[in-house]
């Protein structure tokens, strides 16, 4: 086996498991305690909170503030990670097709 197969095994074993994270976060994001706890208890329900905090009077000072825009900045810092694994997952399905199609080209050309 050339070298050249090798290292597209390789990128075959990465985007397997950059597709296996995909799929974890695919079922995952389909569990009804999931659903609840993070979808609608955090991202929704808790995000509305934090939201309405910033413009209680009593939670104006500096500190407080900063303490609910950090809490804000987590919640989309963690939507994010999921959509970027999204992405990642669906680029390494393709990617993966066409690392699988390159190997069997390459294979051929060996025999």
């Amino acid at each position: 086996m050339s070298d050249n197969v090798r290292e597209i095994e390789i990128d075959i074993d990465a985007c397997k498991e950059v597709i296996d994270l995909m799929r974890a976060l695919d079922n995952l994001w389909d569990h009804p305690d999931f659903k609840k706890v993070i979808r609608e208890g955090y991202f929704e329900t808790f995000a509305a909170s934090l939201v309405m905090q910033k413009a209680q009077p009593g939670l104006q000072e500096a500190a407080q503030q900063a303490g609910i825009s950090k809490s804000i900045d987590a919640i989309g810092e963690l939507y994010e990670y999921f959509r970027g694994v999204k992405h990642r997952g669906m680029m390494a399905q393709k990617s993966l097709a066409d690392h699988e199609q390159t190997r069997e080209e390459l294979l051929a050309e060996e025999v």
